[in-house]
């Protein structure tokens, strides 16, 4: 017997026939644009099909040629292919799959073959499904095809590979942010308007052309670079850019489990003549038993289960939150203090409960906490129920066969088998964690004996990936930094590969130490008068939440120290109910200045919108220990002794934290896999954290590291810094570098007029709005009876609106608000831009947070003195923008619109940043990622680049 190829033409050097995984579609050139229609039809990939084109260039001709004597001494020839499963499948000589095509051994009655050739030969195809490393069963096995010539249970012939060299898959080699950039996709989510505008000029002067995927197609999903890493692959001449589709089942948008994200889009508009798609991850599945009833789901599946499991873990802390509320010696119980045992937390929420039931509590907000947790408790137990024989039941719905119905199984666990649930929770967690997007990723350019450039990644949790991503071997070798510090846990999110000139590169590494050193100047020079504005000024946290929702989304714990008990403001007033016998109620000062942004709600179940202006002395005080322990704990490698930032009493004899944590800082990382390659620093700031090991933390400032790279172009976040005079941030970076920071050499105003970065703006539409402590009010939906009054009024129906006077309606607002203040919506007129930005103006320079405080109904100068300067921000800023404000400051466009703000500022973040980049020879375009940040990423998140083959 003898098999071979023809034509002869995938011999790679390396003396291996390598084949090109058939996981394109043959025929389709990528379309420019992305349609709503185009992702319907549901596109298949060429191995998808029921056949195949014989001219498809991805599927390959062998032919089976036996001797006479074979023919005749063989009563019943069958051919049997070995291979790993599902790494390769056969074909017919018409391009259809043949029995088994997929499952080894396939096999093949040979007589029945011969009658359907014309041939002496017999024609098949092989086809490639995937690459080696990516399919489940290929990762652990050889790549490795046998022929073997059987008889009955006889071996008559047998052949290893073709030709004496083996069969294999081409290999993949993932791309790195240095390849070619050929096309920029952003997706549309409406919010992401201003990073959109900017992104698309960006991309323009680039020479990139930008394919934009519509909130159509993303359905509210912006994150690209999360949902698959582009590769490419060569084989006999011919190649194939590889999109490698990640698990990943969430939305940045959504507040349940389940909705739709972009996988449709990566797997119905990429497959096409070049492009090839590797699904692979979806077909992991995670099994569960009790020993009587299974089930397996898989990725889709599982993901809403385990987001509903989650909420099990959050619910037992609510119930722990109120009972330390209700009752200051509060014992909250967990047997074993251990959250990922399930079988136990479920268990703890009704004991502790009954507890809680038991301290007889007669407050209101306690009755109220204890009526929303019993809500709550039905409604896991509907899934997840705690039996009073200490069993818990679980219910899954499944799929019930082919039709596409569904059944419930139900599963019990008792102290005997908990373990077993254990086991899949840690499953679940691995398969869904964030760790396993593309955004943890990152490929450096060569360098060295590294031929492909070396794989980074943060911390990478399900096996499978870590599987393939070692399956590269020393080709694309992998190197790790531990990043489950971080919320999402993104090696991007820390550093970046910085292209250079001639093949070098740099790493970019954010630096909370120099952003530390940034803010401590700048407060030095602002106390001897030197004006330097708030950072974040017109930005807004966004907050969305509600009672057992999956994906709450909250502003950092930085603005939450301001608004909380730490807070170095005084908030009481906001607090205190205005007589109702007088008049003309004035309320307390905090309701003049800007204290009354300072509010926040535990009950917001509607998008809310704080305002993120910050002073410099703020953040230090809220995030300066925080950074100051990242930097050692997990960036730097000057670290003397963990117990310095991690008490004993919390965290034992931090044996985990030097076996897993302290091996994989990003420094040690660096220095070790990428000697002598030039590390720059970038200003990032952390959020507060107070557990520097069991919490997590994001970057507050948005992250310049979070950048996107077209050739030598790189779209950078704007930090929305601490903004000087020109002048004043030159002698900032001066003061840097006299106190030792490396830096280029330092520019004057005229380089720094010549980039714009002396210039201000700011991005608004007529429905934007931001939340304000008011008095007396009309109800808001923070109020928890806004919809009790709602009804009450509407069941009157004799009153309108118009006739609640001021007194009635703040007793019908307050007289059961258990809010510390009553934030209700502002439309963004003139006079709020003008109060966002009054501190770049030499009139309302460096002034205070509570610059009304003392002020009362009877006199008022501090407030009369403020209306008096604000309106000449107002007049400047109206001027500077003709036709973008209505006669009563109202904004206009009802898209979204950039106004000028005339202060001569230059923010020292963008100027550092600026420098460092210019002096690596990359061009640089700032963009506004706010939309990216608040909700927890960067620009670099939200794009993603199709390149093309480096070299």
């Amino acid at each position: 017997m003898e098999v071979r190829f023809r034509p002869t033409t995938t011999l790679a050097r390396t003396g291996a026939w390598r084949l090109l995984p058939n996981i394109n579609a043959s025929g389709r050139p990528l379309p420019p644009e992305v349609s709503a229609d185009d992702i319907a039809r549901n596109l298949q990939t060429d191995r998808e099909r029921p056949s195949r084109k014989l001219k498809d260039r991805e599927i390959y001709s062998f032919e089976v040629m036996l001797t006479e004597s074979e023919w005749t001494t063989t009563t019943a020839p069958m051919l049997d292919i070995h291979f790993t499963d599902g790494l390769f499948g056969v074909l017919d000589q018409s391009g259809v799959p043949v029995a088994g095509w997929l499952k080894s051994p396939v096999r093949i009655n040979l007589k029945q073959a011969r009658a359907r050739n014309t041939k002496h030969e017999i024609q098949f195809f092989l086809e490639a499904q995937s690459y080696w490393g990516l399919t489940a069963a290929s990762r652990s096995t050889p790549r490795q095809i046998t022929f073997r010539l059987v008889d009955g249970d006889q071996l008559k012939a047998e052949q290893a590979g073709i030709a004496g060299r083996v069969v294999t898959t081409a290999d993949v080699i993932l791309l790195g942010d240095d390849a070619p950039a050929e096309r920029l996709f952003v997706c549309d989510v409406d919010d992401n308007g201003p990073s959109l505008v900017e992104v698309g000029k960006a991309a323009k002067l680039a020479g990139v052309p930008i394919t934009v995927v519509p909130v159509t197609v993303n359905r509210g999903d912006s994150w690209l670079q999360d949902q698959f890493q582009l590769g490419w692959s060569v084989a006999g001449g011919e190649s194939q850019r590889v999109v490698v589709h990640l698990p990943r089942m969430v939305n940045d948008s959504a507040l349940v489990p389940g909705t739709p994200n972009l996988r449709n889009f990566t797997d119905g508009h990429f497959p096409s003549d070049a492009i090839g798609v590797a699904k692979d991850f979806w077909a992991d599945e995670v099994s569960l038993s009790d020993g009587t009833v299974n089930f397996s789901l898989g990725v889709a599946e599982s993901f809403v289960l385990y987001k509903h499991l989650g909420r099990v873990v959050l619910l037992l802390g609510h119930v722990f939150s109120v009972m330390r509320k209700a009752r200051k010696d509060a014992n909250p119980r967990l047997e074993g203090g251990d959250t990922s045992d399930l079988y136990r937390v479920r268990l703890a929420i009704d004991d502790n409960l009954k507890l809680l039931a038991g301290y007889g509590s007669a407050d209101d907000e306690i009755l109220t906490a204890i009526r929303v947790l019993n809500s709550r408790i039905a409604e896991v137990s509907s899934f997840f129920a705690a039996g009073p024989d200490r069993t818990v039941r679980l219910t899954v719905q499944v799929k019930a066969g082919e039709g596409g119905g569904s059944e419930a199984r139900t599963l019990e666990f008792n102290a005997q088998n908990k373990e077993v649930l254990q086991r899949f929770w840690r499953k679940l967690r691995a398969l869904h964690s964030s760790g396993n997007y593309g955004g943890n990723i990152e490929v450096s350019p060569s360098f060295g004996d590294v031929a492909y450039g070396r794989i980074l990644t943060g911390s990478v949790d399900h096996p499978p990936l870590v599987g393939f991503l070692k399956s590269r071997g020393p080709r694309q070798p992998h190197s790790a930094v531990y990043t489950r510090w971080l919320h999402v846990a993104h090696i991007d999110e820390v550093m970046a590969f910085a292209p250079g000139a001639g093949g070098s590169f740099s790493i970019l590494r954010a630096d909370p130490m120099l952003a530390l050193g940034v803010l401590e100047q700048a407060v030095r020079m602002q106390k001897a008068g030197t004006l330097v504005t708030r950072l974040f000024r017109g930005k807004k946290w966004i907050h969305e939440s509600a009672g057992g929702l999956s994906d709450p989304k909250y502003p950092p714990q930085a603005y939450r120290m301001l608004v909380g008990t730490q807070s170095p403001y005084d908030r009481s007033g906001l607090g205190k109910k205005e007589p109702e016998t007088r008049s003309k109620p004035y309320g307390d000062s905090a309701f003049y200045d800007d204290r009354r942004f300072l509010v926040a709600s535990a009950r917001t179940v509607v998008s809310a919108r704080y305002a993120a202006f910050m002073t410099c002395a703020d953040l230090l005080t809220a995030c300066g220990t925080t950074n100051r322990a990242i930097d050692a704990l997990y960036l730097s490698n000057t670290l003397r002794s963990p117990e310095d930032f991690l008490s004993s009493h919390y965290y034992g004899d931090l044996e985990e934290y030097r076996r897993e944590a302290l091996p994989f800082r990003l420094d040690t990382v660096l220095q070790q896999d990428f000697r002598g390659v030039p590390v720059h620093s970038l200003p990032v700031l952390f959020d507060r954290m107070g557990d520097y090991v069991g919490d997590g933390t994001q970057a507050v400032i948005p992250g310049a590291v979070n950048l996107q790279t077209l050739n030598r172009h790189v779209l950078v976040p704007r930090p929305y810094g601490p903004r000087m005079r020109p002048a004043d941030a030159i002698a900032l970076l001066r003061a840097l570098s006299v106190a030792g920071y490396k830096l280029p050499p330092l520019p004057d105003i005229g380089w720094i007029q010549a980039r714009g970065l002396d210039r201000t703006w700011h991005w608004t539409r007529a429905s934007e709005a931001v939340f304000v402590a008011q008095l007396a009010k009309w109800p808001s939906k923070f109020d928890p009876e806004y919809d009790e009054m709602r009804l009450s009024i509407g069941l009157v129906g004799a009153l309108s609106t118009a006739s609640w006077d001021t007194q009635s309606t703040y007793h019908l607002v307050h007289a059961k608000d258990k809010l510390a203040n009553h934030p209700s919506e502002e439309p963004e007129t003139l006079y709020w831009i003008a109060t966002y930005f009054k501190d770049g103006f030499d009139e309302l320079k460096n002034w205070p947070v509570d610059y009304c405080k003392g002020d009362t109904a009877d006199a008022h100068p501090r407030q009369d003195k403020y209306e008096a300067e604000i309106r000449k921000v107002m007049d400047r800023v109206r001027q500077a923008n003709p036709g973008a404000f209505g006669p009563n400051g109202e904004v206009l466009s009802k898209t979204w619109t950039r106004i000028a703000i005339p202060e001569n500022t230059v923010d020292v973040f963008e100027l550092y940043i600026q420098l460092v980049l210019e002096s690596l020879g990359l061009t640089v375009h700032w963009v506004d990622s706010w939309y990216y940040h608040v909700h927890s990423g960067g620009i670099h998140c939200g794009t993603n680049v199709l390149r093309s083959r480096p070299g």
